[in-house]
């Protein structure tokens, strides 16, 4: 087991027994560390334990898997970590049955699918809609919040025809089940909904897991909490959900302020609290603290302190306009090192300030970039190879589609999807066969028809598709040899992006992965390519979960940062209280220096400091 040095509050929840505990952490207060920690200590005190860890992001999942990469092969198998989503999903792949949904399903991510399955769906409802209505993002928020067909008019405006919601509603449900097509606000429903008719599952899976761990539990949303609970609340020993109060920023998706309250009377959990941070030097947790104290509602109010030695500094910046705003911003950034890029980030409460200032770095060769999530590759051969992967699994014509547009793009060679599906109906073979055989006889490449052979003999015939990807990928280095124009940057940026997660979702669970979980946990994951080397624009939002050297945070005048909607509704408003909690993470991802800017001019609208500096107790500069 790892030596940790650890402090006494951190060291009492490694070392904490069964008692469901409540864990509410400041900023950078090493709650990973102490997850890690925990997980390594309850596996080695027994060889038949085992965690389920559920992280909110992929990316705080992958960090967790990095950090327990010690661990022996044989104690990765008894650890299982992933999002409430993957969680969900992996509920569904085994006991989907129940619900009618066959085991090889597939995870709708695209906004085409979703809008397919909507189509279908309300013409099963029998209802002809305005061109200028769609349900859609109304039926997706419906079944984050768990709503049925006799439930709907709970959750809706009385201005909205909910008979006709309630029916699009209930038939988006079962086309989705029918065609084994779910989108994620699914994945958490449908397994909500086979925990409730099935109980017997849920006591399966606790007595799989004797311990399970919930990271940044104060962002669940409904459904997610109801999963939990469907899970723990008869048996509650074991669980430890970590939370940061300071941190809800995502209501508008399903959080609450009052979930922690509700996580001790559901679960009986202890509280407490870690208020040290490792990350923010002390002038930004004297600032963070003077902050986030105005907000009257939460759920302690633990004294926050730094182990930091570096003093930090903040500095607050206004200027005439926007557009002095980021002129000033980029001549910063222009004074910047190449190794400096990697640690600093400017943050913004919208994307379109960003999206100017971009431009602004654009212009002046700074290189500066704004990562977005990306759940589909790009590049002609990865897309090739994820379309042979999923054709292999089920039959689906854009996946066809994809693989004839990819191959003639890598190839040149021009195969017509209609011609196969045609021929695969004639003959009673597989479409994939079909158009393995007609790009054999016309691709001459012995590294080819080894890849040919792998999925005729074994891809089909076993669904076993461990070893194609590098018989793929020596003949793909065989084609970029010969035509290097082909392949753009995209392909040399996704190649490890899906090396690693191949490697990822064989390595922490078993060679026994079958190719349909595969392929969603795939499906679950971003495919963007690590934003190395340039310097990160993000909203706040995108910024959760990450820290940086310095952090410029820009638009803060009032109006902006808080919103004009929120300061309509007051003061004291929740909508407040939710924009001061995102400036607390805003200047909470800084571990060094922090400068605040803001335009005193916004569109030619006279403007004053955001009410946050003053509450900072900060001059407005």
């Amino acid at each position: 087991m790892t030596e940790y040095v650890l402090n006494a509050s951190q060291k009492a929840i490694v070392e904490a027994d069964e008692t469901p505990l409540l864990v509410v952490a400041g900023p950078g207060a090493g709650k990973t560390t102490v997850l890690r920690a925990r997980i390594e200590r309850v596996l080695s005190e027994s060889p038949y334990n085992r965690v389920l860890a559920i992280t909110f992001t992929n990316v705080a999942a992958a960090n967790l898997r990095s950090r327990l990469e010690d661990l022996t092969r044989d104690d990765l198998q008894r650890v299982r970590i992933g999002t409430f989503h993957s969680f969900a999903a992996s509920i569904l792949q085994q006991h989907g049955t129940h619900l009618e949904l066959q085991p090889d399903f597939n995870i709708s991510n695209e906004g085409a699918d979703r809008r397919e399955i909507y189509s279908e769906a309300v013409a099963a409802a029998g209802r002809t809609l305005d061109e200028n209505v769609d349900y859609l993002p109304l039926i997706g928020r419906l079944l984050e919040r768990g709503a049925t067909k006799g439930t709907v008019s709970n959750f809706i405006d009385s201005s909205i025809d909910a008979e006709t919601v309630a029916e699009i509603l209930e038939q988006y449900v079962c086309t989705s089940v029918a065609k084994g097509e779910l989108d994620f606000a699914l994945l958490v429903y449908l397994a909500n909904k086979l925990l409730a008719e099935t109980p017997g599952v849920a006591k399966q899976i606790r007595r799989t897991y004797k311990y399970i761990c919930v990271d940044e539990f104060q962002d669940t949303n409904d459904a997610q909490f109801r999963l939990l609970e469907a899970i723990c609340k008869d048996r509650a020993s074991g669980l430890l959900l970590l939370a940061d109060q300071d941190q809800v920023i995502y209501q508008w998706n399903g959080a609450s302020v009052g979930r922690l309250a509700e996580a001790t009377k559901v679960f009986n959990a202890q509280t407490t609290v870690l208020p040290t941070s490792f990350r923010c030097p002390d002038a930004i947790i004297r600032a963070a603290s003077c902050l986030i104290a105005h907000n009257p509602s939460r759920f302690v109010t633990p004294v926050f302190e730094s182990a930091i030695d570096r003093r930090g500094s903040i500095t607050v910046k206004s200027f005439s306009s926007e557009t002095a705003e980021e002129s000033w911003i980029a001549s910063q950034l222009q004074t910047l090192s190449a190794e400096q890029y990697d640690e600093t980030a400017v943050l913004a409460r919208n994307r379109k300030r960003l999206d100017s200032l971009l431009v602004t770095c654009n212009g002046l060769d700074i290189p500066a970039t704004i990562p977005t999530p990306q759940f589909e590759f790009v590049s002609p051969p990865l897309v090739l190879l994820h379309s042979i992967l999923r054709l292999a699994q089920r039959f689906q014509r854009r996946h066809l589609d994809a693989l004839c547009d990819s191959l003639a793009t890598v190839t040149g060679v021009v195969l017509d999807a209609s011609t196969i599906i045609a021929e695969a109906a004639a003959t009673d073979v597989p479409v994939l066969e079909i158009f393995v055989e007609r790009s054999r006889s016309a691709i001459e490449s012995e590294r080819y028809s080894d890849v040919c052979n792998y999925i005729t003999s074994k891809l089909l015939a076993r669904k076993d598709f461990w070893g194609l990807s590098d018989l793929y990928f020596a003949w793909i280095s065989e084609q970029q040899a010969q035509s290097p124009d082909v392949y753009a940057a995209d392909f040399d940026e996704e190649q490890p992006i899906w090396v690693t997660l191949e490697r990822t979702h064989k390595g922490l669970q078993s060679d026994q992965v079958t190719l349909s979980e595969f392929l969603r946990r795939l499906d679950l994951e971003s495919k963007a390519p690590p934003a190395t080397g340039r310097v990160r624009l993000l909203t706040v939002h995108g910024a959760k979960g990450l820290e940086f050297d310095r952090v410029y945070l820009l638009g803060a005048s009032e109006g902006q940062f808080p919103s004009f909607q929120a300061v309509k509704q007051g003061d004291s408003s929740q909508a407040v209280q939710e924009e001061r909690r995102s400036f607390f993470v805003a200047i909470t991802r800084c571990k060094a220096d922090l400068t605040v800017t803001y335009p005193t001019s916004y569109m030619g609208y006279r403007k004053q400091a955001s009410r946050f500096i003053a509450e900072m107790a900060l001059p407005p500069g």
